[in-house]
């Protein structure tokens, strides 16, 4: 495994228990996930079933370079 899949698959678990946290404490009650494919599985992989529950959409594109707007927008937020 690649020292960059190990570092994807490490941040993935991190950003499961953030969202995970967050739901048990009342602080969010839905997700919608935007990342780049491949951390978008790996992501996937690591939500245990109660937060996988909460995630209302998925969008599988790589947003880094968007502004906060044009984010905004492709969500219709």
């Amino acid at each position: 495994q690649a020292t960059s899949d190990k570092h994807a698959a490490f941040f993935a678990k991190e950003v499961a228990e953030y969202m995970k946290h967050n739901l048990e404490q009342g602080r969010a009650d839905r997700f919608i996930l935007v990342a780049e494919p491949r951390f978008l599985g790996a992501l996937r992989d690591k939500l245990d079933p109660t937060t996988r529950d909460a995630v209302s959409r998925e969008i599988d594109k790589d947003l880094t370079k968007q502004s906060a707007d044009d984010i905004r927008k492709k969500l219709d937020l």
